[in-house]
């Protein structure tokens, strides 16, 4: 039985961190693409747009 459970919580961690990682790089893309519009608009590159 605890072996059972064991594997149930691992599973639904395992979940968990793949979702907020699929998050995290979503953000990730999205965040640096509106970064590299932003400095691309201004005509300053590769200077960090701080909002």
């Amino acid at each position: 039985a605890t072996q059972n459970r064991e594997l149930f919580y691992r599973v639904i961690a395992y979940n968990v961190y793949r979702i907020n990682r699929d998050k995290l790089l979503i953000w990730y893309g999205f965040y640096t693409a509106v970064m590299y519009s932003n400095s691309y608009l201004s005509k300053n590159k590769f200077e960090p747009v701080i909002s």
